[in-house]
């Protein structure tokens, strides 16, 4: 379709190079992969380098708050490094004197944040309303997190005891899908 594809990772370098070719753009985007680094500054710089002054870098992350309210563990795995609040993104993308300006829910990997960032202060009344609910579910507090890990294990407990009497009264389990999540969840769950 005669897109242009450069193979490298996002960097000064090919910021630099795309600038220099197309000039500067109205829009980044980084959908789940914002998790994957610990470079997220660099990111975010680059990101900024290479957007116009009124351009919009917009990322999509797990939502921490969907993950422990459904129990989501599964979505820890090895290539993410991060688990992001709303609130947690505002004060990271602050420090840059950067500005969450909006945000949207999305379905993705049981429910992720969409999320909106530029220069200008403008921000939404549904952020700061997203923010006052992450702190009144409890995630700037440790008992969230283990009361989330007991969870965790009373579940794999009922999950485990249910595939254990199925596959005792002679019934086939069948499992379909191979992403990376279900490494965690079988893993976790004792599964072979």
């Amino acid at each position: 379709n005669n897109l242009q594809t450069i193979n490298s990772y996002f960097d000064k370098e090919v910021v630099d190079s795309i600038i220099q070719k197309y000039g500067k753009v109205d829009i980044v985007t980084a959908f789940n992969v914002f998790a994957h680094s610990d470079k997220l500054k660099d990111i975010a710089n680059d990101a900024f380098s290479l957007l116009k002054e009124d351009g919009v870098f917009i990322i999509e992350v797990q939502s921490l708050a969907e993950m422990i309210e459904k129990n989501l563990f599964d979505n820890v795995y090895h290539e993410h490094v991060n688990y992001w609040s709303l609130t947690n993104l505002v004060k990271f993308f602050k420090k840059l004197d950067l500005f969450v300006n909006d945000f949207t829910k999305v379905d993705t990997h049981g429910g992720s944040l969409r999320v909106f960032v530029s220069k200008n202060n403008k921000i939404s009344k549904s952020v700061k309303k997203e923010m006052e609910y992450e702190d009144k579910i409890g995630l700037n507090s440790r008992h969230t997190f283990n009361e989330f890990s007991k969870r965790i294990a009373e579940q794999k407990n009922e999950i485990y005891e249910k595939v254990l009497d199925l596959s005792n009264s002679g019934k086939k389990i069948l499992f379909y899908g191979a992403p990376a999540k279900a490494t965690t969840l079988l893993n976790y769950y004792g599964i072979d």
